[in-house]
């Protein structure tokens, strides 16, 4: 696994700028045989957010998927989800299992271990990393 410092950035600024609700997007990059390298994140133009709760739309992120893809010739790809926990634990929810249990078996997703990075916003910032695998989520560290 890795992320650059500016990748880390960007999700926590994100996260911070929408703070007390929760926030979030999609995970870009490359998957090799021996991890990820997490690129940048996308962000959606319409979504549905709470402090507790976010909701994000998939037409704009799709197109954007779809010329990402085109222009990369297939190297470049969807990876995964990033949301904000305001002040919270960097814990999945049970929703967070289940939103990754669905997109797993998506066709058009084509990623059966997608990512899931948990970010903590408000006075402290924290993070978590987690895989989709064998039906359930798994913490990562940034050497995996």
């Amino acid at each position: 696994m890795f992320v650059s410092d500016a990748l880390q950035s960007k999700i926590e600024r994100l996260a911070n700028q929408h703070y007390p609700c929760e926030y979030g997007g999609i995970l870009t990059g490359l998957k090799t045989s021996i991890g990820w390298l997490l690129m940048d994140v996308e962000v959606p133009h319409a979504w549905q957010a709470s402090p507790t709760q976010f909701t994000r739309q998939v037409g704009s992120l799709n197109s954007y998927l779809s010329q990402l893809y085109a222009i990369s010739e297939g190297q470049l790809q969807y990876l995964g989800e990033w949301h904000s926990h305001p002040d919270g634990p960097t814990r999945y929810s049970q929703q967070d299992a289940r939103s990754m249990a669905e997109i797993s078996l998506e066709a058009g997703v084509k990623n059966v271990t997608p990512l899931l990075w948990i970010v903590r916003s408000g006075n402290t910032t924290s993070h978590q990393l987690y895989v989709w695998r064998q039906d359930k989520l798994h913490p990562l560290t940034h050497h995996e």
